[in-house]
């Protein structure tokens, strides 16, 4: 992994992106590595998780920008599969995108409604197979303690669909199987 980091041929040279050492601790389910980046003038720390569920191994990437948030905070992951509704083929390249609640089970957005500092809505796309995982914080400043979860959401061609995860009902750790999620086309929707 380190070595990745510092292979100047992976990164664009104008990018102007430093990493520092990686960091690596272990939980009773999971490694854990961080790595400090800086994008220019700002920085960051990417937490990259490593879960074993059965036979699979799951990695995932999330951004910690403020420093509140590196309290023992419950976090989860969300995996399933996104399938075309009307060919039933897995739908590759799709983004999955937590937003922060604004209302319980009511309203949601992609903007930064709880004015968390140097906000990333946490963000993944399916792989070939369709298959995605997406790890959610519970950051302490998201006062509902929930996410809604969008599937395309900067998709045209997909309707938007969605879901919620409310962090104070589930466990740390948790693996949330959401299973096949068919994703309509917009000129399918109804």
């Amino acid at each position: 992994m380190q070595d990745a980091f510092t292979d100047p041929t992976l990164f664009p040279p104008d990018a102007k992106l430093y990493f520092g050492p990686i960091t690596v601790s272990t939980t009773k389910d999971a490694a854990l590595a961080s790595v400090p980046v800086a994008i220019g003038s700002a920085a960051t720390t990417w937490i990259f998780t490593l879960r074993e569920s059965g036979e699979t191994h799951l990695i995932s990437l999330w951004e910690m920008n403020d420093a509140t948030a590196t309290s023992d905070t419950k976090s989860v992951i969300v995996v399933g599969k996104i399938i075309d509704s009307h060919s039933l083929e897995p739908a590759s390249d799709v983004t999955v995108e937590a937003w922060q609640s604004s209302e319980r089970d009511s309203r949601a957005g992609s903007d930064n409604y709880w004015r968390i500092p140097n906000w990333v809505n946490p963000r993944v796309r399916t792989r070939d197979d369709g298959t995605f995982f997406l790890t959610l914080h519970d950051h302490p400043r998201l006062q509902t303690h929930q996410y809604y979860i969008v599937f395309a959401a900067h998709e045209r061609e997909y309707a938007h669909q969605g879901m919620y995860v409310t962090m104070d009902r589930v466990a740390h750790g948790q693996i949330i199987d959401v299973g096949l999620v068919a994703l309509r086309r917009s000129e399918f929707s109804y």
